[in-house]
């Protein structure tokens, strides 16, 4: 099976979207498909983790001083020439990590049976994250690839539900880690506790606010933020360090000091409850105990190493007695690796390809009647 894998995304900096991107690719290439990465991205430069990965990269780089509609005439031209190398390759199937509409993925959706992976509630995260203008625009056309798609993969069933009104083959299939790749690091022994919260810049809805309030009402515990720059903020509590954006390799030693770490603590500023996200799989490969303000799927009240609060604006200080008592339960342990065996990449990927191959199936079934 020839699987393209499309994605607008910047390829040439580690991140966990990208790290999560390479292991989809590795794995079904491990399942005997040809999969190929296609992406419009910032630059041509490639992040060296997508090693291995055959990949074809159009460049849409563009000055943040241009005008908006200069900026869309670039992308549209960047995207229609990735078609035009994507029509080379052929595929039996696109993979196409949901963004907005592109006229030149309408018309390779009319060629090439298209599974969306659809990672978030796209109308809310846009109304958050983008200018009126492109607010506008996306919800104005989604309806022009989301209706043609022949599948659906999706992170949750709260995000399934809110596409109900498409007729696509559906599934749903949470995030996922590879476990080999990471080792839990032995108990730290702190003085005091310490908790790690990381997190992209620019995303309201994981809650950096939400860390400095939790600070503010422990200045006994020590705080460390990876992701964005410390200029972001106005006001820092003493007792967090913002570190900005760390390889792996430059954050592992921070792990293996921390305590507890801190998953999405805001997802109710894009009206969800649901989520599985990358860096809470990551924190629970390392061992690391997790306060959570969201339902994990994966995960419910019987996994004592993972703290749910309540998925509202004041749940930091609606629930601080309980995170204080789970902190001071945990500091200084880890998660058993076997406890968290379920968020290992390996299955949840074999069942996103055999999907994929179903789709293939009856794509050609239909050709012939």
């Amino acid at each position: 099976m020839k699987i393209a894998f499309l994605t607008k995304f910047n390829v040439g900096v580690e991140s966990g979207v990208l790290k999560k991107i390479a292991l989809q690719l590795k794995l079904w290439r491990s399942f005997g498909a040809d999969a190929r990465l296609f992406a419009l991205a910032p630059t041509d430069r490639l992040w060296s983790g997508l090693d291995g990965v055959p990949i074809v990269v159009s460049s849409a780089d563009v000055d943040g001083d241009a005008r908006v509609v200069s900026k869309f005439r670039h992308r549209f031209s960047g995207m229609a020439k990735l078609m035009r190398r994507l029509d080379e390759f052929a595929p039996d199937v696109v993979f196409w990590r949901y963004t907005t509409y592109y006229p030149a993925i309408a018309k390779m959706m009319r060629r090439y049976p298209t599974v969306l992976e659809i990672n978030t509630d796209d109308l809310e995260e846009y109304r958050l994250r983008f200018s009126a203008l492109a607010n506008w625009y996306h919800r104005a056309l989604r309806g022009r690839v989301l209706r043609p798609a022949r599948g659906m993969i999706f992170v949750t069933d709260e995000l399934r539900r809110r596409f109900d009104d498409f007729d696509a083959e559906k599934i749903v299939v949470p995030n996922s880690i590879d476990l080999s790749e990471f080792s839990p690091p032995p108990p730290p022994n702190n003085d005091r506790p310490r908790l790690l919260f990381v997190a992209a810049a620019g995303r309201a809805w994981h809650g950096f606010d939400k860390v400095f309030r939790l600070a503010a009402r422990f200045p006994d515990w020590r705080f460390d933020v990876v992701g964005p720059e410390r200029s972001e903020f106005d006001d820092v509590p003493p007792n967090v360090t913002v570190r900005g954006k760390l390889t792996r390799e430059e954050y592992e030693p921070i792990v293996a000091e921390t305590d507890v770490a801190l998953g999405t603590l805001s997802l109710h500023r894009k009206g969800l409850d649901e989520a599985c996200p990358l860096k809470v799989r990551e924190y629970l490969a390392y061992g690391l105990p997790t306060v959570v303000g969201y339902r994990d799927v994966d995960f419910d009240d019987e996994d004592d190493f993972v703290l749910r609060i309540p998925n509202v604006e004041r749940n930091v200080e609606e629930a601080a007695d309980e995170i204080a008592a789970f902190v001071e339960r945990r500091k200084g342990t880890r998660v058993d690796r076997e406890r968290v065996r379920r968020i290992d990449a390996a299955e949840k990927e074999r069942r996103k390809y055999d999907f994929l191959a179903e789709v293939v199936r009856q794509s050609s079934d239909a050709s012939r009647v």
